[in-house]
């Protein structure tokens, strides 16, 4: 899996300035072996400026038919693409660097034309901005919002099922979760409020909750430190929040799936305050969810979970990152029955240095779940390959010195079948993409 060397790009500012969804390494001679998850020392790609990676997203950008990779990193401001070559190379590709502190990224078709745009959350520039792909290189940005005051989480989604891609934001400092509805060309209406009740929304999800046909809104409020659920009763309307019980203190990420297999959304969250990683049971496909069950307690200032069969035995696992100096593992529970009943976490890295991000993707197309990483304090996005049953082969470093990678996400950027990765940073205000060159 190889990527190119870095594709710069003229680009468009606003005139306000602004441009428009888990970094871990090993040393050298580090190796983890744990219930047959094996991990080799880390192979460094390319040595790259974008300090403090942050979030990654995957995709087909060239449209190649492989996944490349758009990392976020905030402390530099960059945002970025990495193109996936042969041989375990990338290249990196960027997009912007001035994008106003990004701290997360998500693709989607925003447009219409049967590619991947790339969304943007400008968490200082309090605005929510979005990249025409353009076969692999990327219009100027164009705002969505400059209305979301420290956006920190978006979702794409159909929340009004009109048939396009809406975007769901939330924000930090004004505690708003919000939509806003797409008509289909990129064009974006108004900002609509779900709730700004609860303090301090760090983390966002959307799915069919009720089981109604239309896609809900889940949020971790960690300063608030409530779990909450927002019905969508339909066009986009939304009713009034429902708690989720939780003993946990400051949640910051959420993933939804079905853990226990009997066909209803389950909710996972990761708990930064308290050090846990628990879930909850959609207890009768409704809604009502059961009382938190925590899966790990040692997990030191959780700041991503994700879900995934990592394993390959048709189940759900979990993935998790931890953002803490001293304890900066990357962790995956295995799901051991299908039925929500998880067994002792297996580590995958202790030496990722700030994990803000993990991101489990089928990187080379083999059918195996492997694990991308995004670490915030050592300014990494590394690749583990799994070769089958969660045997991970020799870590692949995508990219290192990202300062403040606050992103990063795969998508076809160039149209050449295959997914290539997008990276931005927030320090340097960099957007940057990474041409997937042998899918």
């Amino acid at each position: 899996m190889q990527f190119s060397q870095r594709h710069p790009r003229a680009r468009t500012r606003r005139a306000d300035g602004l441009t428009i969804r888990r970094s871990c390494f090993e040393s050298l001679d580090s190796r983890c072996m744990l219930a047959g998850v094996t991990f080799g020392p880390q192979q460094i790609v390319d040595d790259l400026d974008a300090d403090g990676a942050n979030r990654v997203a995957v995709g087909d950008l060239d449209g190649d038919g492989d996944l490349d990779a758009v990392v976020v990193s905030y402390r530099d401001n960059r945002v970025s693409w990495y193109e996936q070559q042969a041989g375990d190379q990338y290249s990196r590709h960027p997009i912007d660097e001035n994008a106003g502190e990004p701290r997360d990224v998500v693709l989607a078709d925003i447009d219409g034309d049967q590619d991947l745009d790339i969304v943007v959350a400008a968490y200082f520039d309090d605005s929510v901005i979005w990249y025409e792909n353009q076969q692999g290189s990327f219009a100027a940005p164009r705002t969505i919002t400059p209305q979301a005051n420290g956006v920190r989480s978006l979702a794409a989604i159909d929340l009004d099922q009109d048939g396009d891609i809406d975007i769901v934001s939330a924000s930090w400092f004004d505690h708003k979760v919000a939509w806003y509805a797409n008509d289909g060309q990129g064009n974006f209406g108004n900002q609509i409020v779900i709730s700004s009740s609860f303090t301090g929304p760090r983390g966002v999800q959307v799915g069919d909750v009720n089981a109604d046909g239309k896609p809900d809104v889940v949020v971790a409020a960690k300063t608030a430190n409530k779990l909450v659920w927002f019905p969508n009763v339909g066009g986009g309307n939304f009713s009034s929040g429902h708690e989720i019980s939780a003993a946990g203190k400051g949640p910051e990420s959420i993933a939804l799936g079905d853990l226990d297999g009997d066909g209803d959304l389950d909710l996972v969250a990761g708990f930064g305050t308290d050090t846990t990683v628990s879930w909850f049971v959609n207890s009768d496909g409704q809604g009502n969810f059961g009382p938190q069950q925590d899966v790990s307690t040692g997990a030191d200032q959780v700041r991503s979970v994700a879900l995934a069969d990592i394993d390959g035995d048709d189940d759900l696992d979990i993935l998790s990152g931890s953002y803490n100096y001293l304890d900066s593992s990357v962790v995956w529970h295995p799901n051991t029955d299908g039925q929500g009943t998880f067994g002792a976490g297996q580590i995958i890295s202790r030496d990722a240095v700030g994990v803000n991000h993990v991101l489990p993707t089928d990187m080379n197309g083999d059918g195996h779940v492997d694990v991308i990483t995004a670490s915030v304090l050592s300014s990494r996005v590394s690749l583990f390959l799994n070769g089958g049953q969660a045997a991970f082969g020799t870590p692949v470093e995508i990219l290192s010195d990202a300062s403040g990678t606050a992103s990063t996400s795969l998508a076809d950027v160039d149209g050449d079948g295959d997914e290539d990765l997008v990276v931005a940073s927030y320090w340097d205000n960099k957007i940057t993409w990474y041409e997937n060159l042998d899918g």
